[in-house]
């Protein structure tokens, strides 16, 4: 059986944007979509994060730290035949004072850190996983009213999807940008729907 992690942040949890943040079934959640789509022979592995940044620290979600769990999450899970990662949204946050730059450097760096511990090939890890860099969904400019959000990170979250493009060819990584192939957000502007096209 073929296992393939799916690495990311609350739109990776299921996080229901139209119903207060309860969680959508598996069956609708972008990964049980997946795993239904892939079939019985490939297990597709949910590691989703509410608030979780690639190194910003956010004292109101402790370990929330993507560079800090990546190691150990990906040791639990081994062997992999792929890892898929979808973050950044979050460090769009202003209270983080990041840019579109800064937050794809980071991503670079958590790519290079499993690509470094996968080659290590324990515990019968194949050298060479598939790895799937996907660029989240831009913020809708509805994001903005909340609290969490104002224009600029609507703006930088569009920034995303050419950094980690070009992020994805200097690595030979496969690369998707969730703008073109997500088809529609939720009411808060910041998670998918549950028409979001896959």
């Amino acid at each position: 059986m073929k296992r393939i992690l799916c690495f990311g942040d609350s739109n990776t949890w299921g996080f229901n944007g139209a119903q207060g943040g309860l969680r959508f079934p598996e069956e609708v959640r972008w990964t049980g979509r997946l795993s239904r789509l892939m079939g019985e022979d490939v297990r597709i592995i949910e590691e989703g994060m509410n608030g979780r940044t690639l190194s910003s620290f956010d004292d109101m979600r402790p370990g929330a730290e993507a560079m800090e769990y990546l190691l150990p999450c990906l040791a639990s899970h081994l062997p992999l035949d792929a890892v898929v990662f979808m973050l950044g949204t979050n460090e769009c946050k202003p209270r983080f004072g990041r840019t579109a730059a800064e937050i794809t450097a980071d991503m670079g760096e958590l790519v290079d850190r499993a690509i470094a511990f996968l080659a290590r090939g324990l515990h019968g890890q194949r050298p060479d996983p598939v790895i799937l860099l996907v660029a989240p969904k831009p913020l809708a400019e509805r994001a903005a009213e909340d609290a969490a959000f104002d224009m600029g990170s609507v703006e930088m979250s569009r920034q995303l999807a050419e950094g980690y493009r070009a992020l994805a060819e200097e690595r030979g990584l496969l690369f998707l940008d969730a703008g073109t192939a997500a088809e529609e957000l939720g009411p808060d502007g910041c998670h998918l729907s549950v028409n979001f096209g896959l």
